[in-house]
């Protein structure tokens, strides 16, 4: 499949569970269906933030699974350019935002 995904924050909190494994494994072969997977700052700041709270994660750890994220997704950098746009974008199709 050539589709591009954008993951939400829930979607890689299940990616990296251990509690979880059901919704792990379903994340999981949902993720190897797609070449491009996108994640944006926003995501990886809540991942970090819900991971070091809810899970108990050291930030050590937490640094080398945003370093694994980073090698396997696209991370797309949400600047006020792209909130720009966004707001332009929704505004033309009457999207929610």
């Amino acid at each position: 499949m050539n589709d591009k995904i954008f993951l939400d924050t829930n979607i890689l909190i299940y990616a990296y569970s251990i509690d979880e494994p059901k919704k792990k494994d379903i994340v999981t072969t949902i993720l190897q269906k797609y070449e491009t997977i996108f994640v944006s700052t926003p995501v990886l700041n809540e991942f970090i933030h819900v991971m070091s709270k809810k899970k108990k994660l050291t930030l050590d750890d937490l640094k080398e699974v945003t370093q694994e994220i980073r090698q396997n997704f696209s991370v797309a950098i949400v600047d006020l350019p792209t909130i720009d746009k966004a707001l332009s974008l929704a505004l033309k199709h009457k999207y929610q935002f």
